[in-house]
């Protein structure tokens, strides 16, 4: 999560100066239900993960359901994509992707919110695995890109990544 947590800062330094200030403020100060920050955080959403504004509906019951009840998201991960604060916050998993057997297509937009180097640290170490870029898209490339077929008819879409493996 380390080298996540760095991407992410990164990321939001593409964030007008203002909304960045926003953001930090309230985590400062721990008021990131603050509806400032909130809309602060939504900027960071719109830009690096679904592009697609107004979002699909897939996305905002997603958003629903964390609203109903965030209790385990906010204890593994903190209060967002990029404030990580929670369980996970030590979590390393690039040392176990040399132990992926099963993808061979990965799919994912080139605007990710973990960018290049947090790809190539955990993806490039998957065995045999190719690349399926999406333009114009962010972390959910099947949103901007409804219609995009994948190179197999076995597809696994893996739930709150930007990619999809196609296993073999």
């Amino acid at each position: 999560m380390a080298l996540w947590v760095s991407e992410a800062k990164i990321l939001r330094g593409q964030l007008d100066p203002e909304v960045e200030a926003a953001l930090d403020r309230h985590e400062a100060d721990g008021t990131t239900d603050d509806a400032e920050y909130l809309a602060a955080q939504q900027v960071y959403y719109d830009l690096h993960v679904c592009r697609v504004v107004p979002n699909p509906p897939e996305v905002l019951r997603t958003t629903e359901l964390l609203d109903e009840d965030p209790t385990v998201y906010n204890v593994m991960n903190g209060p967002n994509e990029f404030f990580c604060i929670g369980t996970l916050r030590k979590l390393e998993r690039r040392r176990r992707c040399p132990q992926n057997h099963s993808a061979d297509v990965a799919r994912l937009g080139p605007i990710r919110r973990g960018d290049a180097r947090h790809r190539a640290a955990v993806f490039d170490n998957i065995p045999d695995v190719r690349w399926e870029i999406f333009e114009n898209s962010s972390h959910m490339p099947s949103s901007k890109n409804p219609n995009a077929t994948s190179t197999s008819s076995k597809v696994s879409w893996r739930t709150m990544t930007s990619e999809v493996v196609v296993k073999k």
